[in-house]
């Protein structure tokens, strides 16, 4: 059964940034559709899923369940991510690299795929939104993972961008600055040696200079949701350059 309401899927909802987005949303009369390894206290106009992105089959299996409930969706914001393992790449297990590529690669690029395939076989367009970081054009000792990964979901974005427009999709890559989420407290407490930038992190925690979640949150709500309509596929928010 089709909705009246805009429809929106946001990855990683349980927490962070994900958690801001949604109630954002939500907030504004957006039926919001989340997904997460764990599923968070309950809000309304929230339908959390406990869904693994790094299971191949989760995009599909959250699209499904959306379109169970609303009969389309209109906006799929890829938020979902790890930061782990933080430390040089030589030193890292093979399984743990493994699974922090799963869910920052392989799962943004199949559920951006599956929202694109969506988009074009209905009318009425859609804006997919893949959560990107300043790390995609800046090297971090310590982050080849994500550094490479943020750089892979700025060009995938670019990419997509230029195919769907034929169907209406927009796609934009977001790198929403540095903020205050669990991200940033895991990267405070690793040590300097296998992450030496961690002293630049916690001077801007203890300046007060992270940006606030629900800020971010906003941001993005405007626009997936096309109040704001940039002609750049990728964006540095606040200071995410």
């Amino acid at each position: 059964m089709a909705s009246s309401q805009p429809v929106v899927v946001v990855t990683g909802s349980s927490r962070g940034i994900g958690r801001a987005t949604a109630l954002e949303l939500a907030a504004r009369g957006v039926a919001v559709v989340g997904c997460a390894r764990t599923v968070p206290p309950s809000a309304p106009g929230i339908t959390d899923l406990a869904i693994d992105l790094a299971d191949l089959d989760g995009p599909r299996k959250v699209l499904a369940i959306a379109l169970e409930r609303t009969g389309r969706v209109d906006g799929w914001i890829n938020n979902a991510g790890v930061l782990d393992p933080i430390g040089p790449l030589a030193a890292q297990d093979p399984v743990h690299l493994r699974h922090a590529i799963d869910v920052n690669v392989a799962a943004t690029a199949s559920a951006s795929a599956c929202f694109a395939a969506h988009v074009a076989g209905r009318s009425g367009g859609g804006v997919l939104i893949n959560v990107s970081s300043g790390a995609a054009t800046s090297p971090y000792i310590g982050w080849a993972h994500y550094c490479a990964a943020k750089a892979f979901v700025d060009r995938l974005t670019e990419v997509l961008d230029l195919e769907g427009r034929r169907d209406g999709l927009r796609a934009f890559a977001v790198a929403p600055g540095v903020v205050d989420t669990e991200m940033q407290a895991l990267i405070r407490a690793t040590s300097s040696e296998d992450f030496p930038s961690q002293p630049r992190f916690v001077e801007r925690f203890e300046a007060g200079a992270l940006r606030n979640p629900a800020i971010v949150g906003a941001e993005l709500a405007d626009l997936v949701l096309g109040v704001v309509k940039p002609d750049e596929v990728v964006l540095r928010l606040g200071d995410g350059r």
